[in-house]
């Protein structure tokens, strides 16, 4: 997937399973433009992307039921690696878990080969290129 401006909206637009809970009706709705979902660097798309086509593959296993019980409901960036937040089953944490490594090794802001690194009190996972205009 090629990184572009509006890479979130690509993002939920592909893979409807990012769902916010409603509280007035207790349920999980479909949420179209929340960037709250991908609060993390467009650098880490792809590792995202590929997370989200191993997901598909996992729901189509599933019941209908547990399909749709199934939600993402936060993506961000925590200690310089990516977080990924949803209710799912034990085989869709495996490829979370993969893909939430591979942040650590993938610069936030470019998709480049990166560095964890911790720059006046804040840790990020950046390439050379991106630390100074990150990590001042």
């Amino acid at each position: 997937m090629r990184i572009t401006k509006d890479w979130r909206a690509k993002l939920y637009e592909r893979f409807k399973f990012f769902r916010v809970w409603d509280t007035e009706t207790r349920s999980w709705k479909r949420e179209d433009k929340g960037e709250a979902y991908a609060a993390c660097g467009p650098g880490w798309l792809n590792i995202i992307w590929e997370l989200c086509k191993h997901i598909e593959e996992e729901l189509e296993k599933m019941t209908p039921e547990q399909r749709e019980s199934f939600a993402i409901t936060d993506i961000k960036e925590k200690f310089g690696g990516l977080r990924f937040y949803c209710y799912g089953n034990d085989a869709i944490d495996e490829w979370i878990s993969k893909a939430e490594d591979k942040s650590y090794v993938t610069c936030e802001q470019c998709g480049k080969p990166g560095v964890t690194q911790r720059v006046n009190g804040w840790v990020y996972t950046v390439c050379k290129k991106h630390k100074p205009k990150v990590c001042k």
